[in-house]
């Protein structure tokens, strides 16, 4: 007698074989069967099931085999963190298995792909979701700087001034890494995807800002721009916001010698409020 253990690559009813791992066996007329440790059939076995079995004068007269329970999970993704491998569907935390397969409206994608707010249907085997379908949320998206963020009570978040409801359960990004909403800050550049008016994504970036207030001492507008504020000089973009004295102004209208309060991101003057000296 001899045991057997592997996962069944192959069966053949008809002609009465098993085939477990790489080896091919004969099936005793009345082989006993059990599935999941309860009485089977032949029929019931499938490629892929982990099997027990035992040989005797070269047939198999036994199989013990093990059929993984899927299960479902259905509902809106309320949370999904991928550092730590889980999303919250329907109140309930489940464990993402290492790949899962997802799909969205019916496309391929990934688990980067799945958002706070989704309605999804999930298998799980051995306890870890291994499969997602997904259906599409309508989202508008917008881009600008932080400019507000409050994190007590009802949360919200402001893009250059206007103010978003900010959902606790929103995922967020900086710099391309799973973060926190506490890792955000005033003046990143962000990337926020909206479901009315409700923040359901954040996609940050850390960006290099400063302010300076001090006289114009020069200006260079022929190539590469450039303006001198107080001592020091600075690359100037040629698409730089202007106000002179409040009213919208053109980078041609500053003058040597105005005050002016400057905006520095990453080196590069963006923003200019200068103000007439007479």
């Amino acid at each position: 007698m001899e045991v057997i253990e592997g996962k069944i690559t192959g069966i053949d009813l008809e002609d009465e074989y098993i085939v477990i791992g790489q080896e091919e066996y004969k099936l005793a007329e009345d082989v006993e069967i059990r599935l999941n440790n309860e009485a089977a059939v032949l029929e019931d076995l499938e490629v892929e099931m982990e099997v027990t079995a035992i040989e005797l004068n070269g047939e198999v007269i036994e199989i013990n085999a093990l059929k993984k329970e899927v299960l479902e999970a259905q509902g809106k993704i309320s949370a999904i963190n991928l550092d730590e491998g889980y999303v919250v569907i329907g109140g309930v935390d489940y464990k993402l298995a290492t790949e899962v397969i997802v799909t969205i409206n019916e496309k391929a994608a990934t688990v980067k792909e799945l958002i706070v707010g989704m309605t999804v249907e999930a298998e799980l085997s051995n306890g870890e979701i291994v499969k997602v379908y997904a259906e599409i949320i309508e989202s508008s998206k917008v881009e600008g700087y932080i400019s507000g963020l409050d994190l007590i009570g009802i949360y919200h978040l402001s893009v250059d001034n206007q103010k978003y409801h900010l959902l606790r359960e929103a995922i967020v990004t900086v710099n391309d890494e799973e973060a926190d909403l506490t890792d955000l800050l005033h003046g990143m550049q962000a990337t926020i995807y909206l479901v009315g008016n409700d923040i359901i994504k954040v996609e940050a970036t850390t960006v290099n800002r400063a302010r300076e207030y001090g006289e114009i001492k020069d200006i260079d507008l022929i190539g590469i721009y450039h303006i001198t504020v107080g001592s020091n000089e600075y690359a100037l973009s040629q698409e730089a916001i202007v106000t002179i004295d409040g009213k919208e102004a053109t980078l041609q209208e500053l003058e040597i010698g105005m005050k002016a309060n400057v905006l520095i991101e990453d080196e590069t003057i963006t923003e200019i409020d200068a103000t007439t000296i007479l």
